[in-house]
Parts: C-alpha cells; structure tokens; sequence
C-alpha cells in the first residue's frame, strides 16, 4: 500500500501541475433523420385538404342548380311578360 500511496501523492495538485494526457474528441455517430412533419400534421392536413375539396364540390353543384334555377326563372318571367298588366283606378 505504500506505493500506492506514494503514487497518489505523486499525482495530487500540491506537488505540481497536472496535464491530461487524453484529448476529448467528438464522436460521430450515424445522421438520425427526423421528419419536418410530424405524422399527426400530416394527417389534420390531409384532413383540410379533403374537407376543402368538398367545399369546392359543393360550391359548384350550388352555383350549377342556381344557373338553372336562374333560367327557369327566366323562362317563366318571359312567359309572364306576355299577358298586359292593366291597373285602372277606381272610381
């Protein structure tokens, strides 16, 4: 045990200045990957996505009935527009 002893002292910062014979060098491990999209994301925008489709379909069936109903409308209207409307007061 006395060696060891001696060692200890030997090695401690009273006798002296200590230097680190080993250098820290950065280790390199293999590129994780991460997504810039999570998966949840990218479902909710597939979501929007499908629901604006929808709307759009909607939108266009709307405006698709409305012509028609426009030209019904029209067509009557001028069927109408055939008979006099003769308003005469009464006296």
């Amino acid at each position: 045990m006395n060696e060891e002893d001696s060692l200890k002292i030997q090695v401690t910062l009273k006798n002296g200045i200590l230097f680190p014979s080993e250098y820290f060098q950065p280790v390199f491990c293999k590129p994780k990957l991460i997504p810039l999209k999570s998966l949840t994301l990218e479902k909710l925008e597939k979501m929007q996505q499908e629901a604006l489709e929808k709307l759009e379909e909607i939108d266009k069936n709307n405006k698709f009935n409305n012509i028609e109903n426009n030209k019904e409308i029209t067509n009557d209207n001028m069927n109408d527009n055939k008979k006099t409307d003769v308003w005469s007061a009464d006296d």
